[in-house]
């Protein structure tokens, strides 16, 4: 695990979270993407740039997860829709996606 702080909190530290979710009965490619969005959930307000994207990152692996395939709005879009620019090809918006 790296040295960076952004991956620890005053109570816990985020793996410890991840290897008790990779434990649970879920199938294998949505418990991956649902381990990646809970660790930029875990970094959000710690790593640098912001929170918005890391967000954003989450969400767009728990759609993975949920559908199959990345979300309908590529990084551009989303900017425009939301002002947040983030480093993933393939992000959630945050607004108007039917599940």
């Amino acid at each position: 695990m790296s040295d960076t702080n952004y991956y620890k909190s005053d109570k816990f530290e985020v793996v410890d979270l991840l290897e008790d979710i990779a434990t649970r009965d879920i199938p294998d490619v949505p418990k991956m993407h649902i381990i990646m969005a809970q660790k930029y959930l875990g970094r959000i307000g710690k790593k640098s740039g912001t929170w918005e994207s890391e967000a954003m990152k989450a969400l767009d692996h728990l759609w993975r997860a949920l559908k199959g395939e990345w979300s309908p709005l590529n990084a551009e879009s989303l900017k425009k829709s939301v002002g947040v620019a983030v480093e993933s090809k393939n992000v959630l918006p945050n607004k108007n996606i039917d599940l």
